[in-house]
């Protein structure tokens, strides 16, 4: 098969604010390349066809698997008023779905990169977070765009809903550690919780949100100015208010408390919860080092992220 063109995405990393940036608190979020999502797209005779660890054969076919990737080579087939047929696409990605990192978002990015790649079609970058947006409105219930935003602007980025964004300029030489639980998170699942309690229990939310928006206005000051330790217990007031919320369970906080066992300054949960990833913050590299080694022990794989990589971004 002949190769039109391809598309790369990143993963990201809310590092405070998930859940409560939905309604209007900031977030501030990093992107994160550890792990890539690369969508190809190859020229043939057949109907639409796709090539991913969740469904092989005709795209149409994948309606229960892939759904949002399906409806957004659709939708932008239209845009470019391209034909439905004679493509093929070959997804790979080392982006673990269901974890916090932001895969669907990245699945989104790439494939409209893609697309645009293979037809020859000039792509701003707002142009790239408003079709990848069609995808992530159909991927969550209410999603804020935080993730499609920090993956394509590749800065760390402050930002608050229906206000934009800006980015953060940081000054921060801590070490961040990112580990899976293995167990998927439910984003969907908890967003849809944290609705239901804010509409039965409005007081518990709104308190949790302001404690949640002061941790992430303290942040910023935080990564601005080197204050490691600072940061870290705010990832600590940062858990205890998504626990008040329901969106932590046993497996994150036996990770989390895992983690403040063998050495970690702070830690908490990272995107939808319910499961996913914990991240948390060390002073220096042989600390972070032995933490990994810890977790490896225990059949837990952990990435490495030096924040001050993103000083000179």
């Amino acid at each position: 098969m002949e190769k039109l063109g391809s598309g790369t995405s990143g993963a990201k990393i809310i590092l405070v604010g998930e859940h409560a940036v939905v309604y209007g608190v900031p977030a501030i979020a990093v992107p994160f390349n550890g792990c890539l999502t690369t969508v190809e797209v190859f020229k043939t005779n057949e109907e639409l066809t796709i090539e991913s660890r969740f469904h092989n054969g005709y795209l149409k076919d994948g309606s229960n698997t892939i759904f949002g990737m399906q409806q957004l080579v659709y939708y932008i087939l239209d845009l470019l008023e391209m034909p439905k047929h004679g493509l093929h696409f070959k997804v790979t990605s080392n982006i673990e779905p269901q974890r916090g990192l932001g895969s669907s978002a990245a699945l989104s990015v790439a494939t409209t990169r893609a697309l645009f790649n293979a037809f020859n079609k000039e792509l701003s970058d707002d142009e790239l977070i408003e079709h990848s947006m069609y995808a992530e409105k159909i991927h969550h219930t209410n999603p804020s765009g935080l993730d499609v935003l920090t993956i394509v602007k590749q800065k760390p980025v402050w930002f608050v809903r229906n206000e934009g964004f800006k980015v953060v300029d940081i000054n921060f030489d801590g070490y961040l550690l990112i580990i899976d639980t293995k167990m998927m998170s439910q984003t969907k699942l908890a967003v849809e919780a944290v609705l239901s309690l804010k509409q039965k229990n409005p007081t518990l939310i709104n308190k949790a949100f302001e404690e949640i928006k002061e941790v992430v206005v303290n942040s910023k000051k935080y990564l601005e100015n080197n204050n490691i330790k600072e940061l870290a217990n705010a990832m600590k007031k940062n858990q205890a208010a998504l626990e008040t919320i329901g969106v932590s369970n046993a497996t994150l906080e036996k990770t989390i408390a895992d983690a403040y066992e063998f050495g970690i300054l702070g830690a908490r949960l990272t995107g939808g919860g319910m499961g996913g990833c914990v991240i948390g913050i060390t002073e220096d590299l042989v600390t972070a080092e032995n933490i990994i080694k810890e977790f490896k022990l225990l059949n837990i794989d952990v990435w490495l992220y030096r924040l001050g990589d993103l000083n000179e971004s």
